[in-house]
């Protein structure tokens, strides 16, 4: 007789070990490194913000050493806002540790966390009142050269400021370049562009994409980093007429945020082709004036008192 509770509660326990988990679960993108491995943690209680304020419910965040040890991976609970509970591993106060969230698990793309933390042994970081925020956005800059062409390439998605058009390099034909407009003014993360327009310095706020030092598409090769590289070549007028030029130099840098061509052993000149692009070229002169609050968010005309940025650069509207 007294098997049958027995038999009857191992049911339940069953039933609900099944029941609980619900649909599939999901995979950790970063794992995490051995529990045992050190001694001591801290705890901190997060959101990831994004740009527009609200707390991205659904990602993963992994903390990461100097070294690229994961020391902690997570999801956040949607049920309760999107906090996240990390239990960060670590033997040593005073390293540097760096964040990361996987914002679209169907991709699996991450995005680098503006802040970086120290490890504090047994320490606490932000509460279920006030979680410590994780924000997405970064700001980067630009300058588009005194000629009205340059490179560039940013680590986020961003909406090409008024004044400027901006042109994919699908290839490099003998020594001429053919230049193939990018068809629109939201421009990709990670990807070189060769940009036509008004000089200044350009500024820029977005979400860092996961980012590798250097990307390759089509004929130009970008750079996030500074770099030295084997061959560079310079986009500006010359002997030549207007083109790329190759540097004559025996440790050629590529500056942070510029791009150059992708050939190897080439010559020493290469032209742009302009074929069929001049009057779109011409039309970018008329480009209506947009300007923007120093956030970075589109402002409507006419403006009112204030300081805002117009055409890369600040203006004071009285």
């Amino acid at each position: 007789m007294s098997a049958k509770p027995f038999r009857t509660l191992t049911l339940v326990v069953v039933l609900l070990c099944v029941a609980l988990p619900g649909a599939a679960q999901r995979t950790h993108k970063y794992t995490e490194c051995d529990s045992h491995k050190y001694q001591g943690n801290m705890t901190v209680t997060a959101i990831v913000q994004r740009p527009d304020g609200t707390a991205a419910s659904d990602c993963e965040v992994a903390v990461f050493d100097a070294d690229g040890e994961c020391r902690c991976s997570v999801f956040s609970d949607a049920s309760l806002g999107g906090l996240l509970f990390l239990t960060i591993q670590g033997g040593v106060s005073g390293e540097p540790l760096t964040l990361r969230a996987v914002m679209d698990f169907d991709t699996e793309r991450d995005y680098v966390c503006t802040q970086t933390l120290t490890f504090r042994y047994d320490a606490t970081l932000g509460d279920l009142e006030h979680p410590y925020a994780l924000t997405l956005t970064t700001t980067a800059s630009f300058e588009q050269p005194a000629s009205g062409w340059g490179t560039v390439i940013l680590p986020f998605d961003f909406v090409l400021p008024a004044g400027l058009v901006a042109y994919c390099c699908d290839e490099v034909t003998g020594t001429s370049i053919r230049l193939r407009p990018a068809g629109t003014t939201h421009l990709s993360a990670c990807t070189p562009y060769i940009i036509c327009g008004t000089a200044g310095t350009y500024t820029l706020t977005g979400e860092p994409a996961d980012t590798k030092d250097v990307y390759t598409v089509g004929g130009l090769t970008g750079y996030l980093v500074e770099e030295t590289v084997g061959e560079r070549y310079e986009l500006r007028d010359g002997p030549q007429g207007f083109g790329f030029y190759r540097v004559d130099d025996d440790a050629p840098v590529v500056a942070a945020g510029t791009g150059t061509l992708n050939v190897v052993n080439g010559a020493a000149f290469y032209a742009l082709d302009l074929t069929g692009i001049a009057p779109q070229i011409a039309e970018v002169a008329d480009a209506p004036v947009v300007a923007y609050d120093l956030l970075g968010r589109p402002v409507d005309t006419p403006l009112k008192p204030g300081i805002y940025i117009v055409g890369g650069r600040k203006v004071l509207c009285r």
